[in-house]
């Protein structure tokens, strides 16, 4: 399978984005598991030379892509965000972004058999 490139995210798509879906820069920093001020900072990118990190604007287009926003590349009209036309999962039901704690493997007697942990 061919993974199909993904354009890079303005910081006004971003703005845009989290405006059309009523997210403010907490829940999105939340979300993403990001500081504020690399939101506020991801939000100025193409607005003025800002340097981040990046895989941060693809963890923010993550969580905004799964509430429902779509961003539109370049082209003869202009990047721009727009909403999905079907609706969005409802909260709760979002993938979460993986976490830096993995679970230990579960331990097995002499058996085989997989322990219950205490």
């Amino acid at each position: 399978m061919v993974e199909r490139q993904r354009a890079e995210i303005s910081g006004a798509q971003i703005r845009a984005a989290r405006g059309l879906l009523n997210l403010s820069i907490e829940e999105l920093a939340t979300d993403a598991k990001l500081s504020l001020k690399t939101i506020r900072r991801a939000e100025r990118v193409h607005d003025e030379q800002v340097p981040i990190n990046s895989r941060t604007p693809e963890r923010i287009r993550l969580v905004l892509e799964e509430r429902g926003a779509v961003f539109i590349a370049a082209g003869d009209g202009g990047a721009g965000v727009r909403l999905r036309s079907d609706p969005p999962p409802q909260f709760g039901e979002f993938k979460t972004m993986p976490s830096k704690a993995t679970k230990k493997p579960a331990k097995k007697d002499r058996a085989g058999s997989v322990r219950k942990r205490k």
